[in-house]
């Protein structure tokens, strides 16, 4: 008696999704680097669209023979060149092994670009009255949350988006300890 299966494949475990991005990378990584790897990723969940997973990439037979169990595999000639499918998560990987050093420019540049506003928010704030009158470490974690969320502006965003961004340690944390650390200095 022969037994025999056969595997088919679904798409959705190949295609590289936003949703995967994110997780993978993080809600603020993913912004910065989406730019420079989409285009690569496009290519990619392209070429997993024009393959039919309908069709069955592999068939096994098994059978017991003179007490042994003996398996065939029969890999199935789909007609495409379909070698470089790899899971989504892995594709991912690829992409941004094979883009790293843009990815690294811009996370320099990035990196500038903070450095300079985190400056300029440093000035902001120590000659705010509002800041002065903050003798608590309550009322200094208030006054931050609201000069990022209501007082400060456009100019600000990389900043506000790196310091709101999901993050292990809470929402608010980093800029917490930035004005923790400015109030230290001047008092």
């Amino acid at each position: 008696m022969v037994f025999g299966s056969e595997l088919l494949e679904d798409a959705e475990d190949y295609l590289i999704t936003n949703e995967i991005i994110e997780r993978k990378l993080g809600r603020y990584n993913a912004e910065e680097m989406y730019n420079i790897i989409i285009n690569d990723i496009e290519d990619y969940n392209k070429k997993v669209r024009e393959i039919d997973f309908s069709i069955s990439f592999l068939y096994i037979f098994a059978c017991l023979y003179n007490g042994k169990y003996i398996f065939v595999k029969m890999k199935v000639d789909r007609g495409i060149d379909d070698n470089f499918l790899i899971e989504h998560e892995d594709g991912l990987k690829e992409i941004v092994l094979n883009n790293e050093k843009n990815i690294q420019m811009k996370k320099q540049e990035t990196h500038e670009i903070v450095n300079q506003l985190k400056k300029e928010l440093r000035e902001i704030i120590v000659n705010d009255e509002k800041f002065i009158k903050c003798t608590n470490k309550k009322l200094r974690m208030n006054y931050i949350k609201d000069l990022l969320t209501n007082r400060l502006d456009e100019h600000f965003e990389p900043l506000r988006k790196l310091w709101i961004a999901e993050t292990v340690r809470g929402i608010y944390q980093d800029p917490i300890d930035f004005v923790e650390l400015i109030w230290r200095e001047i008092n």
